[in-house]
C-alpha cells in the first residue's frame, strides 16, 4: 500500500514539473547570435563614424569570434532581454536609414581607414620602417609619427625618389637626385621648385640618416624618441629646430597629429575582416571584401 502511495505521490509531482509554466524552471533568457550581431554591428559602425577605429576592431574581434564560437548570448533576466531587443531594434532601424542614402552598413574598420595606396603603404613601407624603429629602440608612439612624416613625405610611399622617404635635401655619400617639390612662402603662397634631394642605397639607411639628422638639427624631437618621448614633443620639435622648422607647410604639425591616429590605428589591423556576416547570411558582401582583398575587381 505504502508502495502504491509512493508511486502516485511522485507521478503527481512528475505532472506536476511537467505542466508548470516554462518560465518557473527555464534557462536564463538567451539572444540569438544573428540577433546579438546586430546590435553589436550597430555599435562598431558608430565607432567608426566617431573615428573610434581601435574600439570598432575590437568590436569586429568579439563578432567574429561570436559568429565561430557561439549561437546565443545569455543573459540574467527579463530586463536585460528588453534592453537587448529594444537595441535590436535601434539596431534594425539605424540600418534601414543607413543603407536609404546608400551607405555600406558594415563593421569594416579597414575600409574606413584605407584605400589600395593606404593598404600597400602599411603592408610594406609602414611595416619596414616599424620594425627598423623598434630594432633601434625607438619610443612605439613616437615611431608611429615618424611612419606618419614618411607617409606624408611621399604621399603614402607612392613617390619615393633614391629611396628617399623624408625628403632629406642635399647628398649621400655623394649621392643625390633631382626631382620637383612644393614649399609655402611666407606669405602662405605655394611654389614649384626643382631641388636636389639624398639618395640612399636603401631604405634602412634612408630612416638611419633621418634619425642622425634629428640628432643634430632637431635635437627636441630626437630626445622624444627616447622611452620616456611623447608624440607631442616629437611633433613641436619639428617646428624647433637649429636652422627653423622641418617643413615649410605651416599645417604640417596639424597633419602629422591627424596621419598619426590613422597609422597608429590601422597599420596593424588590416587583417582583420568582418566573416561575422556569413552568421547573418550577408556571404555575398564577405565575398566581395576578400575579392577587393585579393586585388580582384
Amino acid at each position: 500500500m505504502k508502495a502504491v502511495k509512493f508511486s502516485l505521490w511522485l507521478l503527481a509531482l512528475f505532472l506536476v514539473v511537467i505542466y508548470l509554466p516554462p518560465k518557473s524552471y527555464s534557462q536564463q533568457p538567451r539572444i540569438p547570435t544573428s540577433d546579438i550581431l546586430q546590435i553589436w554591428e550597430h555599435s562598431c559602425v558608430k565607432h567608426i563614424e566617431k573615428g573610434e577605429l581601435n574600439r570598432a576592431v575590437q568590436n569586429l574581434n568579439v563578432m567574429n569570434w561570436q559568429c565561430d564560437n557561439k549561437k546565443w548570448l545569455n543573459l540574467s533576466g527579463d530586463a536585460d532581454m528588453a534592453v537587448a531587443l529594444k537595441a535590436l531594434e535601434d539596431a534594425k532601424r539605424a540600418r534601414q536609414n543607413y543603407l536609404s542614402i546608400n551607405k555600406q552598413w558594415i563593421c569594416f574598420p579597414k575600409a574606413a581607414i584605407q584605400n589600395q595606396k593606404k593598404q600597400q603603404f602599411y603592408k610594406t613601407l609602414g611595416r619596414q620602417i616599424f620594425q627598423y624603429l623598434k630594432n633601434k629602440g625607438i619610443n612605439e608612439d613616437v615611431a608611429y609619427v615618424i611612419i606618419s612624416q614618411a607617409a606624408l613625405e611621399t604621399s603614402w610611399g607612392t613617390r619615393v625618389r633614391g629611396n628617399n622617404l623624408f625628403n632629406i635635401k642635399g647628398t649621400y655619400n655623394g649621392e643625390s637626385v633631382s626631382f620637383v617639390t612644393h614649399e609655402q612662402l611666407r606669405n602662405g603662397q605655394w611654389v614649384q621648385l626643382t631641388d636636389s634631394f639624398r639618395k640612399y642605397p636603401s631604405i634602412e639607411e634612408s630612416v638611419g640618416d633621418y634619425l642622425d639628422l634629428l640628432k643634430t638639427k632637431w635635437s627636441k624631437s630626437y630626445l622624444a624618441t627616447s622611452s620616456g618621448g611623447t608624440v607631442e614633443k616629437f611633433i613641436e620639435g619639428l617646428q624647433a629646430g637649429k636652422d627653423g622648422g622641418y617643413a615649410t607647410d605651416k599645417s604640417y604639425s596639424d597633419k602629422l597629429r591627424f596621419l598619426y591616429k590613422m597609422i597608429k590605428e590601422g597599420l596593424f589591423q588590416s587583417d582583420v575582416v568582418p566573416t561575422y556576416l556569413k552568421c547573418l547570411g550577408r556571404e555575398s558582401e564577405l565575398n566581395q571584401i576578400m575579392e577587393s582583398l585579393n586585388g580582384k575587381k
